[in-house]
Protein backbone atom coordinates (compact mmCIF):
# COMPACT_ATOMS: atom_id res chain seq x y z
CA UNK A 1 0.00 0.00 0.00
CA UNK A 2 1.08 3.60 -0.40
CA UNK A 3 2.09 5.80 2.50
CA UNK A 4 0.59 9.08 1.35
CA UNK A 5 -2.66 9.29 -0.55
CA UNK A 6 -2.49 13.10 -0.35
CA UNK A 7 0.71 13.34 -2.38
CA UNK A 8 -0.69 10.86 -4.89
CA UNK A 9 -3.76 13.01 -5.51
CA UNK A 10 -1.63 16.09 -6.02
CA UNK A 11 0.49 14.49 -8.71
CA UNK A 12 -1.91 12.60 -10.98
CA UNK A 13 -4.75 14.01 -13.07
CA UNK A 14 -7.11 11.38 -14.44
CA UNK A 15 -9.75 11.25 -17.17
CA UNK A 16 -11.26 7.86 -16.38
CA UNK A 17 -14.40 6.19 -15.19
CA UNK A 18 -14.83 3.04 -13.13
CA UNK A 19 -13.83 2.21 -9.56
CA UNK A 20 -12.59 -0.73 -7.55
CA UNK A 21 -16.17 -1.51 -6.50
CA UNK A 22 -17.64 -1.63 -10.01
CA UNK A 23 -14.40 -2.75 -11.73
CA UNK A 24 -15.90 -1.77 -15.08
CA UNK A 25 -14.01 -0.83 -18.24
CA UNK A 26 -13.25 2.82 -18.85
CA UNK A 27 -15.44 4.47 -21.45
CA UNK A 28 -13.36 6.22 -24.12
CA UNK A 29 -13.68 9.94 -24.60
CA UNK A 30 -13.13 11.54 -28.00
CA UNK A 31 -9.54 12.18 -26.92
CA UNK A 32 -7.61 11.09 -23.87
CA UNK A 33 -4.99 12.50 -21.52
CA UNK A 34 -4.46 9.95 -18.74
CA UNK A 35 -6.48 6.79 -19.18
CA UNK A 36 -7.05 3.56 -17.30
CA UNK A 37 -8.53 0.30 -18.63
CA UNK A 38 -9.54 -3.03 -17.14
CA UNK A 39 -8.54 -6.30 -18.81
CA UNK A 40 -11.45 -8.42 -20.08
CA UNK A 41 -10.03 -11.85 -20.98
CA UNK A 42 -7.28 -13.19 -18.71
CA UNK A 43 -7.88 -14.96 -15.40
CA UNK A 44 -5.66 -12.14 -14.10
CA UNK A 45 -8.08 -9.21 -13.91
CA UNK A 46 -5.98 -6.06 -13.92
CA UNK A 47 -6.08 -2.31 -14.45
CA UNK A 48 -3.53 -0.73 -16.76
CA UNK A 49 -2.90 2.87 -17.81
CA UNK A 50 -1.57 4.52 -20.94
CA UNK A 51 1.43 5.82 -18.97
CA UNK A 52 2.86 2.55 -17.70
CA UNK A 53 1.18 1.85 -14.34
CA UNK A 54 -0.41 -1.58 -14.02
CA UNK A 55 -2.05 -3.45 -11.15
CA UNK A 56 -3.23 -0.19 -9.56
CA UNK A 57 -6.75 1.23 -9.67
CA UNK A 58 -5.75 4.86 -10.08
CA UNK A 59 -9.32 6.15 -9.92
CA UNK A 60 -9.89 4.70 -6.44
CA UNK A 61 -6.24 4.70 -5.27
CA UNK A 62 -6.51 0.99 -4.52
CA UNK A 63 -5.25 -2.42 -5.54
CA UNK A 64 -5.71 -3.25 -9.20
CA UNK A 65 -4.64 -6.84 -9.95
CA UNK A 66 -7.08 -9.61 -9.01
CA UNK A 67 -6.89 -13.39 -9.32
CA UNK A 68 -8.88 -15.36 -10.24
CA UNK A 69 -11.08 -13.12 -12.36
CA UNK A 70 -14.21 -11.98 -10.56
CA UNK A 71 -12.94 -12.91 -7.09
CA UNK A 72 -11.91 -9.37 -5.97
CA UNK A 73 -8.84 -10.99 -4.35
CA UNK A 74 -6.00 -8.54 -4.86
CA UNK A 75 -2.41 -9.59 -5.66
CA UNK A 76 -0.82 -6.30 -6.79
CA UNK A 77 -1.31 -2.83 -5.36
CA UNK A 78 0.66 -1.07 -8.09
CA UNK A 79 3.68 -1.55 -10.36
CA UNK A 80 5.52 -0.15 -13.35
CA UNK A 81 9.17 0.11 -14.41
CA UNK A 82 12.12 2.15 -13.19
CA UNK A 83 14.85 3.11 -15.64
CA UNK A 84 18.22 4.21 -14.29
CA UNK A 85 21.32 5.54 -16.06
CA UNK A 86 24.47 7.52 -15.56
CA UNK A 87 24.31 10.77 -17.43
CA UNK A 88 26.90 13.49 -17.89
CA UNK A 89 25.81 17.06 -17.12
CA UNK A 90 27.78 20.31 -17.16
CA UNK A 91 29.90 19.41 -14.15
CA UNK A 92 30.06 15.64 -13.56
CA UNK A 93 28.29 12.32 -14.05
CA UNK A 94 24.99 11.93 -12.21
CA UNK A 95 22.86 8.90 -11.36
CA UNK A 96 19.32 9.37 -12.66
CA UNK A 97 16.25 7.12 -12.29
CA UNK A 98 12.92 7.71 -14.06
CA UNK A 99 10.14 6.27 -11.90
CA UNK A 100 7.07 4.68 -13.49
CA UNK A 101 5.45 3.93 -10.13
CA UNK A 102 6.58 5.15 -6.73
CA UNK A 103 5.34 2.68 -4.10
CA UNK A 104 5.77 5.33 -1.43
CA UNK A 105 3.31 7.80 -2.99
CA UNK A 106 1.59 6.01 -5.89
CA UNK A 107 2.91 8.65 -8.29
CA UNK A 108 4.16 8.05 -11.82
CA UNK A 109 6.61 10.38 -13.55
CA UNK A 110 5.70 9.06 -16.99
CA UNK A 111 3.16 10.70 -19.30
CA UNK A 112 1.25 9.51 -22.39
CA UNK A 113 2.83 10.37 -25.71
CA UNK A 114 6.10 10.35 -27.64
CA UNK A 115 9.02 12.73 -27.39
CA UNK A 116 8.64 13.44 -31.12
CA UNK A 117 5.47 15.38 -30.26
CA UNK A 118 7.18 17.45 -27.58
CA UNK A 119 8.47 17.09 -24.04
CA UNK A 120 5.16 17.91 -22.33
CA UNK A 121 1.86 16.08 -22.43
CA UNK A 122 -0.21 17.20 -25.39
CA UNK A 123 -3.31 19.20 -24.47
CA UNK A 124 -6.58 17.34 -24.82
CA UNK A 125 -7.55 19.70 -27.64
CA UNK A 126 -4.53 18.73 -29.77
CA UNK A 127 -5.62 16.17 -32.43
CA UNK A 128 -2.34 14.29 -31.95
CA UNK A 129 -3.37 13.34 -28.40
CA UNK A 130 -5.81 10.77 -29.80
CA UNK A 131 -2.87 8.58 -30.88
CA UNK A 132 -1.84 8.00 -27.28
CA UNK A 133 -4.90 6.43 -25.75
CA UNK A 134 -4.81 2.93 -24.25
CA UNK A 135 -5.28 0.54 -27.19
CA UNK A 136 -7.08 -2.66 -26.10
CA UNK A 137 -7.40 -5.36 -28.74
CA UNK A 138 -10.89 -6.46 -27.73
CA UNK A 139 -12.15 -2.99 -28.83
CA UNK A 140 -11.08 -3.66 -32.42
CA UNK A 141 -12.37 -5.59 -35.40
CA UNK A 142 -10.16 -8.02 -37.31
CA UNK A 143 -9.52 -5.14 -39.75
CA UNK A 144 -8.11 -3.02 -36.90
CA UNK A 145 -11.07 -0.63 -36.58
CA UNK A 146 -12.13 0.59 -33.13
CA UNK A 147 -15.67 -0.76 -32.75
CA UNK A 148 -16.26 0.98 -29.41
CA UNK A 149 -15.38 4.50 -30.54
CA UNK A 150 -14.92 5.13 -34.25
CA UNK A 151 -13.52 8.62 -33.67
CA UNK A 152 -10.31 7.15 -32.26
CA UNK A 153 -7.40 5.96 -34.42
CA UNK A 154 -7.13 2.40 -35.72
CA UNK A 155 -4.99 -0.34 -34.17
CA UNK A 156 -1.34 0.89 -34.35
CA UNK A 157 0.64 -2.36 -34.87
CA UNK A 158 0.72 -3.32 -38.54
CA UNK A 159 2.23 -5.91 -40.86
CA UNK A 160 4.43 -3.52 -42.81
CA UNK A 161 7.44 -5.77 -43.40
CA UNK A 162 6.23 -8.14 -46.11
CA UNK A 163 9.41 -10.23 -45.87
CA UNK A 164 8.40 -11.38 -42.37
CA UNK A 165 5.47 -13.29 -40.94
CA UNK A 166 3.83 -11.87 -37.79
CA UNK A 167 4.28 -14.19 -34.84
CA UNK A 168 7.34 -15.81 -36.43
CA UNK A 169 11.05 -15.32 -35.80
CA UNK A 170 10.59 -12.44 -33.38
CA UNK A 171 8.41 -10.26 -35.61
CA UNK A 172 5.25 -8.88 -34.01
CA UNK A 173 4.40 -6.04 -36.37
CA UNK A 174 5.58 -2.44 -36.69
CA UNK A 175 4.25 0.53 -34.77
CA UNK A 176 2.94 3.15 -37.20
CA UNK A 177 2.66 6.60 -35.68
CA UNK A 178 0.82 8.05 -38.66
CA UNK A 179 -2.85 7.14 -38.20
CA UNK A 180 -3.58 7.43 -41.94
CA UNK A 181 -0.71 5.06 -42.84
CA UNK A 182 -2.19 2.31 -40.70
CA UNK A 183 -5.00 1.67 -43.17
CA UNK A 184 -2.44 0.57 -45.78
CA UNK A 185 -1.31 -2.54 -43.86
CA UNK A 186 -3.06 -5.41 -42.07
CA UNK A 187 -3.28 -5.19 -38.25
CA UNK A 188 -1.22 -7.57 -36.12
CA UNK A 189 -2.81 -9.26 -33.10
CA UNK A 190 -0.88 -11.95 -31.21
CA UNK A 191 -2.95 -12.98 -28.15
CA UNK A 192 -6.60 -13.09 -27.11
CA UNK A 193 -6.28 -9.55 -25.73
CA UNK A 194 -3.38 -7.42 -26.96
CA UNK A 195 -2.84 -3.98 -25.42
CA UNK A 196 -0.57 -1.16 -26.54
CA UNK A 197 0.46 2.32 -25.43
CA UNK A 198 3.34 4.80 -25.69
CA UNK A 199 4.59 7.03 -22.90
CA UNK A 200 7.63 9.18 -22.09
CA UNK A 201 9.63 10.48 -19.15
CA UNK A 202 10.20 14.02 -20.44
CA UNK A 203 7.35 15.98 -18.84
CA UNK A 204 9.26 17.30 -15.84
CA UNK A 205 6.08 18.77 -14.33
CA UNK A 206 5.26 15.20 -13.29
CA UNK A 207 8.63 14.68 -11.60
CA UNK A 208 8.55 16.04 -8.02
CA UNK A 209 12.35 15.67 -7.78
CA UNK A 210 13.14 17.64 -10.92
CA UNK A 211 15.79 20.34 -10.65
CA UNK A 212 17.90 21.87 -13.44
CA UNK A 213 21.28 20.24 -14.11
CA UNK A 214 20.39 17.05 -12.21
CA UNK A 215 20.23 14.87 -15.34
CA UNK A 216 16.44 14.83 -15.64
CA UNK A 217 14.79 13.94 -17.88
CA UNK A 218 16.55 10.97 -19.43
CA UNK A 219 14.65 11.45 -22.70
CA UNK A 220 12.92 8.08 -23.09
CA UNK A 221 10.06 6.81 -25.23
CA UNK A 222 8.54 3.56 -23.94
CA UNK A 223 6.43 1.42 -26.27
CA UNK A 224 4.55 -1.10 -24.12
CA UNK A 225 2.69 -4.15 -25.43
CA UNK A 226 0.69 -6.62 -23.33
CA UNK A 227 -0.34 -10.16 -24.33
CA UNK A 228 -2.89 -12.27 -22.43
CA UNK A 229 -5.19 -15.24 -23.07
CA UNK A 230 -8.49 -16.47 -21.67
CA UNK A 231 -8.17 -20.28 -21.69
CA UNK A 232 -5.82 -23.11 -20.86
CA UNK A 233 -2.74 -22.66 -18.68
CA UNK A 234 -1.97 -19.38 -20.46
CA UNK A 235 -4.98 -17.67 -18.87
CA UNK A 236 -2.94 -17.38 -15.66
CA UNK A 237 -0.02 -15.36 -17.04
CA UNK A 238 0.42 -11.99 -18.74
CA UNK A 239 3.38 -10.78 -20.82
CA UNK A 240 4.52 -7.15 -20.65
CA UNK A 241 6.90 -6.16 -23.45
CA UNK A 242 8.87 -2.93 -23.15
CA UNK A 243 10.74 -1.27 -26.01
CA UNK A 244 12.61 1.62 -24.39
CA UNK A 245 14.03 4.09 -26.93
CA UNK A 246 16.71 6.65 -26.13
CA UNK A 247 15.42 9.90 -27.67
CA UNK A 248 17.75 12.16 -25.69
CA UNK A 249 20.59 12.70 -28.17
CA UNK A 250 23.02 11.64 -25.40
CA UNK A 251 24.63 8.29 -24.69
CA UNK A 252 23.11 6.77 -21.56
CA UNK A 253 25.68 4.72 -19.65
CA UNK A 254 25.42 1.86 -17.17
CA UNK A 255 21.64 1.64 -17.68
CA UNK A 256 19.31 -0.51 -15.58
CA UNK A 257 15.67 -1.39 -16.22
CA UNK A 258 13.52 -2.84 -13.48
CA UNK A 259 9.88 -3.76 -12.92
CA UNK A 260 9.26 -2.33 -9.45
CA UNK A 261 6.32 -1.86 -7.14
CA UNK A 262 4.08 -3.13 -4.40
CA UNK A 263 2.56 -6.62 -4.65
CA UNK A 264 0.15 -6.69 -1.72
CA UNK A 265 -1.67 -10.02 -1.45
CA UNK A 266 -4.84 -9.45 0.56
CA UNK A 267 -3.74 -7.81 3.77
CA UNK A 268 -0.44 -6.04 3.17
CA UNK A 269 1.25 -6.93 6.45
CA UNK A 270 1.96 -10.65 6.11
CA UNK A 271 3.56 -11.07 2.69
CA UNK A 272 6.85 -12.81 1.85
CA UNK A 273 8.86 -12.46 -1.34
CA UNK A 274 12.15 -13.79 -2.62
CA UNK A 275 14.18 -14.81 -5.64
CA UNK A 276 13.68 -18.44 -6.70
CA UNK A 277 17.11 -19.96 -6.21
CA UNK A 278 16.45 -23.64 -6.98
CA UNK A 279 16.73 -23.30 -10.75
CA UNK A 280 19.50 -21.12 -12.15
CA UNK A 281 17.85 -21.07 -15.59
CA UNK A 282 14.73 -19.27 -14.35
CA UNK A 283 14.88 -15.52 -13.64
CA UNK A 284 11.92 -15.93 -11.29
CA UNK A 285 10.85 -13.94 -8.24
CA UNK A 286 7.75 -14.77 -6.21
CA UNK A 287 5.49 -13.50 -3.44
CA UNK A 288 3.00 -15.28 -1.20
CA UNK A 289 0.96 -14.53 1.91
CA UNK A 290 0.76 -16.36 5.20
CA UNK A 291 -2.38 -18.46 5.80
CA UNK A 292 -4.84 -15.84 4.59
CA UNK A 293 -8.23 -17.33 3.78
CA UNK A 294 -9.02 -17.39 0.06
CA UNK A 295 -5.60 -16.14 -1.03
CA UNK A 296 -4.18 -19.44 -2.23
CA UNK A 297 -2.15 -18.05 -5.12
CA UNK A 298 1.54 -17.32 -5.44
CA UNK A 299 2.43 -14.46 -7.77
CA UNK A 300 5.59 -14.67 -9.84
CA UNK A 301 7.62 -12.30 -12.01
CA UNK A 302 10.07 -13.56 -14.61
CA UNK A 303 12.53 -11.87 -16.96
CA UNK A 304 12.09 -13.74 -20.24
CA UNK A 305 14.08 -11.30 -22.34
CA UNK A 306 16.61 -8.61 -21.47
CA UNK A 307 19.05 -6.35 -23.36
CA UNK A 308 22.20 -7.89 -24.79
CA UNK A 309 25.73 -7.09 -23.69
CA UNK A 310 27.08 -4.71 -26.33
CA UNK A 311 30.58 -3.88 -25.10
CA UNK A 312 33.40 -5.60 -23.25
CA UNK A 313 33.25 -2.74 -20.73
CA UNK A 314 29.62 -3.63 -19.91
CA UNK A 315 30.60 -7.32 -19.70
CA UNK A 316 33.29 -6.47 -17.16
CA UNK A 317 30.89 -4.30 -15.14
CA UNK A 318 28.33 -7.11 -14.96
CA UNK A 319 30.99 -9.50 -13.67
CA UNK A 320 32.27 -6.98 -11.12
CA UNK A 321 28.80 -6.29 -9.75
CA UNK A 322 27.28 -9.76 -9.82
CA UNK A 323 30.16 -12.25 -10.07
CA UNK A 324 28.47 -13.70 -13.18
CA UNK A 325 30.21 -13.77 -16.56
CA UNK A 326 28.22 -12.47 -19.55
CA UNK A 327 29.84 -12.41 -22.97
CA UNK A 328 29.27 -9.70 -25.57
CA UNK A 329 26.16 -10.62 -27.58
CA UNK A 330 24.46 -12.59 -24.80
CA UNK A 331 21.40 -11.45 -22.88
CA UNK A 332 22.15 -9.85 -19.54
CA UNK A 333 19.30 -11.51 -17.65
CA UNK A 334 18.33 -10.64 -14.10
CA UNK A 335 21.22 -9.09 -12.19
CA UNK A 336 19.49 -7.65 -9.09
CA UNK A 337 16.48 -8.71 -7.01
CA UNK A 338 15.49 -6.47 -4.10
CA UNK A 339 13.02 -7.19 -1.32
CA UNK A 340 12.29 -4.39 1.13
CA UNK A 341 9.69 -3.09 3.56
CA UNK A 342 7.46 -0.05 3.38
CA UNK A 343 9.71 2.06 5.62
CA UNK A 344 12.85 1.57 3.53
CA UNK A 345 11.96 3.04 0.14
CA UNK A 346 15.03 4.59 -1.58
CA UNK A 347 14.51 8.36 -1.14
CA UNK A 348 16.07 9.85 -4.30
CA UNK A 349 17.61 9.18 -7.71
CA UNK A 350 21.15 8.24 -6.64
CA UNK A 351 19.79 5.96 -3.91
CA UNK A 352 17.39 4.27 -6.33
CA UNK A 353 20.17 3.79 -8.87
CA UNK A 354 22.49 2.17 -6.31
CA UNK A 355 19.57 0.00 -5.18
CA UNK A 356 19.02 -1.26 -8.74
CA UNK A 357 22.74 -1.72 -9.42
CA UNK A 358 23.54 -3.63 -6.21
CA UNK A 359 23.96 -6.98 -8.03
CA UNK A 360 22.36 -8.94 -5.15
CA UNK A 361 19.45 -11.38 -4.99
CA UNK A 362 17.61 -10.88 -1.73
CA UNK A 363 16.01 -13.84 0.02
CA UNK A 364 12.91 -13.95 2.20
CA UNK A 365 13.32 -11.63 5.19
CA UNK A 366 10.04 -12.52 6.88
CA UNK A 367 6.47 -11.22 6.66
CA UNK A 368 5.58 -7.58 6.13
CA UNK A 369 4.31 -4.96 3.70
CA UNK A 370 6.85 -5.80 1.00
CA UNK A 371 8.00 -4.22 -2.22
CA UNK A 372 10.03 -5.96 -4.89
CA UNK A 373 12.30 -4.93 -7.74
CA UNK A 374 13.92 -7.01 -10.50
CA UNK A 375 16.65 -5.26 -12.47
CA UNK A 376 18.64 -6.07 -15.58
CA UNK A 377 21.82 -4.18 -16.45
CA UNK A 378 24.20 -2.53 -16.88
CA UNK A 379 23.93 -1.76 -20.59
CA UNK A 380 24.78 1.20 -22.81
CA UNK A 381 22.27 3.09 -24.96
CA UNK A 382 23.49 5.34 -27.76
CA UNK A 383 21.03 7.89 -29.19
CA UNK A 384 18.03 6.13 -30.81
CA UNK A 385 19.05 2.73 -29.38
CA UNK A 386 16.21 0.47 -28.21
CA UNK A 387 16.39 -1.75 -25.14
CA UNK A 388 13.81 -4.56 -25.23
CA UNK A 389 12.62 -6.37 -22.12
CA UNK A 390 9.91 -9.04 -21.73
CA UNK A 391 8.46 -9.66 -18.27
CA UNK A 392 5.91 -12.34 -17.40
CA UNK A 393 3.51 -11.88 -14.47
CA UNK A 394 1.90 -15.16 -13.41
CA UNK A 395 -0.25 -16.51 -10.59
CA UNK A 396 -0.64 -20.16 -9.61
CA UNK A 397 -2.03 -21.92 -6.53
CA UNK A 398 0.46 -22.83 -3.81
CA UNK A 399 0.72 -26.44 -2.68
CA UNK A 400 0.30 -27.11 1.04
CA UNK A 401 1.16 -24.77 3.90
CA UNK A 402 3.44 -21.86 2.89
CA UNK A 403 4.97 -21.50 6.35
CA UNK A 404 5.62 -25.21 6.92
CA UNK A 405 9.29 -25.40 6.05
CA UNK A 406 11.11 -23.69 3.20
CA UNK A 407 8.85 -22.88 0.24
CA UNK A 408 11.86 -23.18 -2.04
CA UNK A 409 12.06 -26.91 -1.29
CA UNK A 410 8.77 -28.09 0.29
CA UNK A 411 6.79 -28.20 -2.97
CA UNK A 412 4.73 -25.08 -2.27
CA UNK A 413 6.00 -23.41 -5.45
CA UNK A 414 5.69 -26.41 -7.77
CA UNK A 415 2.63 -25.12 -9.65
CA UNK A 416 4.17 -21.67 -10.08
CA UNK A 417 7.44 -23.10 -11.39
CA UNK A 418 5.60 -25.41 -13.81
CA UNK A 419 3.51 -22.49 -15.08
CA UNK A 420 6.63 -20.36 -15.46
CA UNK A 421 8.31 -23.04 -17.56
CA UNK A 422 5.22 -23.23 -19.73
CA UNK A 423 5.24 -19.41 -20.10
CA UNK A 424 8.90 -19.65 -21.15
CA UNK A 425 7.97 -22.28 -23.73
CA UNK A 426 5.21 -20.05 -25.18
CA UNK A 427 7.63 -17.12 -25.30
CA UNK A 428 10.24 -19.30 -27.05
CA UNK A 429 7.55 -20.18 -29.60
CA UNK A 430 6.98 -16.49 -30.52
CA UNK A 431 4.02 -16.25 -28.12
CA UNK A 432 2.16 -18.98 -30.00
CA UNK A 433 0.10 -21.30 -27.78
CA UNK A 434 0.76 -25.00 -28.55
CA UNK A 435 -2.10 -26.22 -30.72
CA UNK A 436 -3.03 -29.22 -28.61
CA UNK A 437 -2.52 -27.54 -25.23
CA UNK A 438 -5.72 -25.53 -24.84
CA UNK A 439 -6.82 -26.56 -21.37
CA UNK A 440 -5.37 -27.56 -18.02
CA UNK A 441 -5.87 -31.30 -18.50
CA UNK A 442 -3.43 -31.32 -21.41
CA UNK A 443 -0.81 -29.11 -19.80
CA UNK A 444 1.40 -31.98 -18.54
CA UNK A 445 1.84 -33.13 -22.15
CA UNK A 446 3.66 -29.95 -23.12
CA UNK A 447 7.12 -31.28 -22.24
CA UNK A 448 7.87 -34.73 -20.91
CA UNK A 449 10.59 -37.37 -20.94
CA UNK A 450 9.54 -40.96 -20.29
CA UNK A 451 11.54 -43.63 -18.52
CA UNK A 452 13.36 -45.78 -21.03
CA UNK A 453 12.03 -49.29 -21.70
CA UNK A 454 13.23 -51.86 -21.01
CA UNK A 455 15.33 -50.78 -18.03
CA UNK A 456 17.77 -52.35 -17.26
CA UNK A 457 18.43 -53.20 -20.91
CA UNK A 458 20.68 -55.20 -23.22
CA UNK A 459 21.42 -54.57 -26.00
CA UNK A 460 18.82 -51.91 -26.92
CA UNK A 461 16.29 -49.61 -25.23
CA UNK A 462 13.57 -47.15 -26.30
CA UNK A 463 13.29 -43.55 -25.08
CA UNK A 464 10.05 -41.60 -25.62
CA UNK A 465 9.59 -37.84 -25.23
CA UNK A 466 7.04 -35.12 -25.99
CA UNK A 467 7.54 -31.49 -26.99
CA UNK A 468 4.68 -28.98 -26.92
CA UNK A 469 6.04 -26.56 -29.50
CA UNK A 470 8.40 -26.64 -32.45
CA UNK A 471 11.95 -26.02 -31.24
CA UNK A 472 15.53 -27.25 -31.38
CA UNK A 473 15.72 -30.52 -29.44
CA UNK A 474 18.71 -32.44 -28.16
CA UNK A 475 18.68 -35.85 -26.51
CA UNK A 476 22.07 -36.97 -25.23
CA UNK A 477 23.49 -39.78 -23.11
CA UNK A 478 26.17 -39.20 -20.44
CA UNK A 479 28.12 -41.49 -18.15
CA UNK A 480 28.18 -40.99 -14.37
CA UNK A 481 31.25 -38.74 -14.75
CA UNK A 482 29.26 -36.33 -16.90
CA UNK A 483 31.09 -37.25 -20.10
CA UNK A 484 29.09 -37.33 -23.34
CA UNK A 485 28.59 -40.89 -24.57
CA UNK A 486 26.04 -40.57 -27.38
CA UNK A 487 23.91 -37.99 -29.17
CA UNK A 488 20.51 -39.43 -30.09
CA UNK A 489 18.82 -36.23 -31.32
CA UNK A 490 20.19 -32.78 -32.11
CA UNK A 491 17.85 -31.07 -34.55
CA UNK A 492 14.79 -28.87 -34.98
CA UNK A 493 11.59 -30.85 -34.33
CA UNK A 494 7.93 -29.96 -34.67
CA UNK A 495 5.65 -30.29 -31.64
CA UNK A 496 4.69 -33.91 -31.03
CA UNK A 497 5.58 -37.27 -29.51
CA UNK A 498 8.84 -38.99 -30.46
CA UNK A 499 10.57 -42.31 -29.91
CA UNK A 500 14.32 -43.00 -30.15
CA UNK A 501 16.20 -46.30 -29.94
CA UNK A 502 19.65 -46.54 -28.36
CA UNK A 503 21.69 -49.64 -29.11
CA UNK A 504 24.39 -48.75 -26.57
CA UNK A 505 26.75 -47.50 -29.26
CA UNK A 506 29.02 -44.61 -28.30
CA UNK A 507 30.20 -41.57 -30.28
CA UNK A 508 33.30 -43.49 -31.34
CA UNK A 509 31.28 -46.45 -32.62
CA UNK A 510 32.30 -48.78 -29.78
CA UNK A 511 29.88 -50.55 -27.43
CA UNK A 512 29.17 -48.87 -24.11
CA UNK A 513 30.23 -50.74 -20.99
CA UNK A 514 27.80 -52.02 -18.38
CA UNK A 515 26.74 -49.43 -15.84
CA UNK A 516 24.47 -46.47 -15.11
CA UNK A 517 23.90 -43.72 -17.70
CA UNK A 518 21.99 -40.43 -17.72
CA UNK A 519 19.94 -39.35 -20.70
CA UNK A 520 19.12 -35.64 -20.95
CA UNK A 521 16.44 -33.94 -23.06
CA UNK A 522 16.63 -30.21 -23.89
CA UNK A 523 13.90 -28.35 -25.81
CA UNK A 524 14.18 -24.56 -25.82
CA UNK A 525 14.77 -23.55 -22.21
CA UNK A 526 13.31 -26.79 -20.79
CA UNK A 527 15.53 -29.58 -19.52
CA UNK A 528 14.79 -33.02 -18.05
CA UNK A 529 17.06 -35.98 -17.23
CA UNK A 530 16.57 -39.61 -16.24
CA UNK A 531 18.81 -42.57 -15.37
CA UNK A 532 19.07 -45.95 -17.10
CA UNK A 533 21.14 -49.09 -16.58
CA UNK A 534 22.94 -51.15 -19.21
CA UNK A 535 23.59 -54.78 -18.23
CA UNK A 536 25.75 -56.92 -20.47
Amino acid sequence: MIKSLFSFCLVITIVVAGTKNTRSPVVHKSSVLFEQRLSQISNNEFYITNYGVYGHNVSSAGAGWFWPRGSARAYIYGQSIWFGAKKRNLYDTVKVVSVGYNPNSGASWFAPGSVVDGMRVLPDTDPRAKKYYMYVGTDFSSEGKNTKNGSLPDWPLRWKNSSKQPGKDGYYGDYLSDSTERAQYPPVFISDEDMFCIYKDTDTLRNPEYKPNTGYPLGLDIQQTVYSWGSGPSKDFVYLIYNVINKSGDTLRECYLAPAGDSDIGSSTNDHNSFYSNDSILNLAFQFTENEGGYIGVIGFDFLESPVVKTSADSLLIFQRTGRAKNVGSQIGLTTFRNWGIDNDPPNGPARYDFMAAGVRDGDTGPGDKRLLMATGPFTMAPNDTARVVVCVLVAPGKGNPISGDVQTNGYLDSLVALDKYAQLVYDNDFQIPMYVQDETLAPKVFSLAQNYPNPFNPETEIRFTTGVSSHVSLKVYNVLGQLVATLKNEYLKAGEYSVQWNAQTLTGSHAASGMYVYRLEAGSLVESKKMILLR
